[in-house]
């Protein structure tokens, strides 16, 4: 009888230690949900504004006018980077010109580079060599 009792006792120990690990296990994915649900909460609550021009518009105080300015290519370099961009004006159209399809409203803004040079003739005698 002692065996059998002691055998009992072994199934039910073991009954209940699977039955603990099997709740902590369920324990244990609950909590990870919990952490994921609040992980995406934080990053909801982190969310910043874009910026005082998020979509590049431009606005003049003095006029109202509002232009949009957007950059199309970067190319950096050793010097200023060199910026391939569009604006579009808004109070520069006509009701004619209203319908176009398309970007035709926009300008291309190119760089360019300019230099003040003086004539040649102005260089004077003080630079001999030079014409």
């Amino acid at each position: 009888m002692r065996v059998k009792d002691g055998l009992t006792r072994l199934c039910q120990s073991v009954a209940l230690g699977s039955i603990l690990v099997a709740a902590t296990d369920m324990a244990h994915a609950q909590l990870r949900e919990a952490n994921e649900y609040v992980d995406r909460i934080k990053t909801t609550r982190t969310v910043q504004p874009l910026g005082e021009n998020p979509f590049g518009e431009q606005i003049n105080m003095v006029t109202g006018g509002l232009s949009f300015t957007q950059t199309d290519i970067v190319i950096p370099g050793i010097g200023p980077d060199i910026l391939i961009e569009r604006r579009f004006q808004a109070g520069s159209r006509n009701l004619k010109d209203a319908f176009h399809p398309g970007m035709e409203d926009w300008e291309f803004v190119v760089p360019q580079l300019t230099s003040i040079v003086l004539p040649p003739s102005s260089l004077g005698p003080a630079f001999p060599g030079f014409v």
